[in-house]
C-alpha cells in the first residue's frame, strides 16, 4: 500500500489561440489529477526537463513562481495522508487554497482597519461597517462617536439594514472558517447554504435578525426554499439543521441573544426509497466482478462491501475511529449528538463472526484499518456508476423505483432508475434488512450503536416480497 506519488509541471495540448495551458500533474496509483496554474505559454517556451518556462521568455518569472507555489501546495496536501489518493489530495489542496485566500483577506482587512483608525470612518465599505459594529472598542474613536457614524451611514442611505442584521451577516460571512479543518467539501456546502440564506432575505425582504428567529421566519424560509428554489423536504431539512447549528454556535460562542423559538423548528426529512444489495449481489460484486476491474474500482468495491457488512454510515467510514477488541470492531458512531452525556452514548459493536467468509477482517487488514479513501460526493456518484455497469454486465434487471417526495405535507410522485437511488445509506439499509426478521430489533440497534427504533424503521424494507421472505424464515424455524 505504500506507493509513491509524483508532482510534475507540464503543458497540455496547444489550443486554438496557439498556446498551451500550464498545469501541475499529480499522479498516484496510476491515476492523475491536474491542477491549473492560470497561465498558458507557447510550446517553444517550455523547458520540459526543468519543468518551467525558459528564463528569458516573457512572463517567465511570474509563471515559474506560480508553478512552484502550486507544486508546494500539492506536496503539502499529499503529505497529509498515508495513502494520498487523488480524491483526498484534490480535496486537501482546495482546502489549503481557501486557507491561503482567507489569510490574505484577513491581512487586507487588518491593514484597512488600521487605515480607518487614523483617517476616520468616512470611506467605510460594507465589510468595514460590519467590523465597526462588532469591534467598536478596537477603533480609536469612542463608542459614542462610532454609533454616531453608523447612524449617519444609515441615514444617508449607504446602508438600509439594522445594526442587529449587520451583526448577523457579519457572523454568517465568517462562519465557514469554522469548518476549514473538515475539508473543502464541507466549507463549500456551508458557503452555498449561507449564500442561499442571503438570497432568501433579499428576494423576500425578510430581515435576518437573531431576535426574529421564530415560527413565522421558519414558514417563510420553507416557502422560499420549497417553492422558489424547488427544494424538497430533505434538502429544506438540511438547510434548517445548518441554520439551527449556526444559531446555537453564535449564541454559545459570542453570547448573542437568540429567539429561543428556533429550537422548536422541525427538521423535515424525505423518505428515500429502500434500495440495497442482496447477499447474492454482494458476493457476485466482490468475488466475480471485482477481479475484472482496475485497482481504483476494486478499492471502491472493497469500501461498498465493507460498509454493507458492517452497516456503517459514511461518516463512520471516514473517521475510521474503531478498535478491534476480542474479535469485535468497536467504536463511537460519528453522528451521535455531541450534547449527549458521555455515559449515555452507545458504541457500535460489529462481531467478525457475522461475516462467515472473513471479508471484514480481510479488508481491514488490506487497508491497515483505515477506510477513509473517498469524499462523500465522489463515493455516492462513483457507486451509482459502478452499480449501473455491474447490473448491466450480469444482466440483472432492476425496475425503476417510484416513490413520493414531499414539500411540507404535499406529496410529489417521483420515478428514478434503480441504480440512481443508491447512496452510502443503501449499505446501512442492506445491513438492517439482512438481519430484520432474523434478529430482534434491539440486537440490530446494539450492533449499530443506536437506540432509535424510528431510524431502524426507516431503513427496513416493507415491500410485499420482503414481508413474505421474513414470514417464511419465521415459520421455517418453528
Amino acid at each position: 500500500m505504500n506507493k509513491k506519488y509524483t508532482v510534475k509541471a507540464i503543458i497540455q495540448k496547444v489550443n486554438k489561440a496557439g498556446v498551451a495551458p500550464v498545469s501541475v500533474c499529480y499522479t498516484y496509483d496510476g491515476l492523475k489529477q491536474l491542477f491549473a496554474i492560470g497561465y498558458s505559454v507557447p510550446a517553444d517556451d517550455w523547458d520540459k526537463k526543468n519543468e518551467e518556462v525558459i528564463s528569458n521568455r516573457p512572463n517567465a518569472s511570474a509563471v515559474n513562481a506560480k508553478i512552484r507555489k502550486i507544486q508546494d501546495l500539492v506536496h503539502q496536501a499529499a503529505d497529509c495522508f498515508k495513502t494520498p489518493t487523488r480524491e483526498l489530495v484534490k480535496e486537501k489542496y482546495h482546502q489549503l487554497v481557501e486557507e491561503e485566500k482567507e489569510k490574505r483577506e484577513n491581512e487586507a482587512k487588518i491593514k484597512e482597519l488600521n487605515r480607518v483608525g487614523t483617517k476616520g470612518l468616512e470611506m467605510l465599505s460594507k465589510i468595514e461597517f460590519f467590523d465597526a459594529v462588532e469591534k467598536k472598542q478596537e477603533l480609536t474613536k469612542s463608542l459614542a462617536e462610532v454609533d454616531a457614524e453608523l447612524n449617519r451611514l444609515k441615514s444617508e442611505g449607504l446602508v438600509d439594514i439594522s445594526e442587529e442584521e449587520m451583526l448577523f451577516r457579519k457572523h454568517l460571512e465568517s462562519y465557514h472558517i469554522k469548518f476549514t479543518t473538515n475539508g473543502s467539501t464541507q466549507v463549500n456546502q456551508i458557503k452555498t447554504w449561507s449564500k442561499t440564506l442571503l438570497e432568501f432575505s433579499t428576494d423576500t425582504k425578510t430581515p435576518l435578525l437573531f431576535s426574529q428567529m421564530n415560527n413565522n421566519f421558519y414558514i417563510a424560509y420553507g416557502d422560499y426554499l420549497l417553492n422558489t428554489k424547488d427544494y424538497y423536504n430533505g434538502t429544506f431539512g438540511t438547510a434548517v439543521k445548518r441554520l439551527k447549528t449556526f444559531l446555537r454556535h453564535i449564541r454559545d460562542e459570542y453570547k448573542v441573544d437568540v429567539n429561543p423559538a428556533f429550537k422548536k423548528w422541525k427538521i423535515l426529512e424525505d423518505e428515500p426509497p429502500v434500495v440495497y444489495l442482496t447477499d447474492e449481489e454482494i458476493d457476485k460484486l466482490y468475488y466475480e466482478y471485482r477481479p475484472l476491474l482496475t485497482e481504483a474500482k476494486q478499492r471502491l468495491i472493497d469500501h461498498i462491501v465493507f460498509q454493507n457488512l458492517c452497516g456503517f454510515r459514511f461518516s463512520d467510514m471516514k473517521a475510521s475511529a474503531w478498535k478491534e477488541i476480542d474479535g469485535v470492531l468497536v467504536g463511537q458512531p460519528k453522528k451521535q449528538d455531541k450534547r449527549v452525556a458521555e455515559k449515555k452514548k452507545k458504541k457500535y459493536q460489529i462481531p467478525f463472526f457475522i461475516d462467515k467468509q472473513g471479508r471484514i477482517k480481510k479488508i481491514l487488514k488490506e487497508y491497515e484499518g483505515k477506510m477513509n479513501y473517498f469524499v462523500a460526493q465522489d463515493y455516492n456518484r462513483d457507486m451509482k456508476e459502478l452499480l449501473k455497469r455491474f447490473f448491466a454486465h450480469y444482466e440483472i434487471v432492476k425496475p425503476d423505483v417510484t416513490f413520493n417526495r414531499y414539500k411540507f405535507s404535499k406529496a410529489y410522485e417521483t420515478t428514478k432508475p434503480y441504480f440512481k437511488c443508491f447512496s452510502s445509506h443503501s449499505s446501512r439499509r442492506g445491513f438492517v434488512n439482512r438481519y430484520a426478521g432474523k434478529l430482534e430489533d434491539n440486537l440490530i440497534l446494539g450492533m449499530l450503536g443506536s437506540s432509535s427504533l424510528r431510524e431502524l424503521q426507516r431503513y427496513k424494507d416493507k415491500s410485499p416480497e420482503k414481508l413474505l421472505s421474513s414470514l417464511q424464515h419465521h415459520f421455517e424455524k418453528e
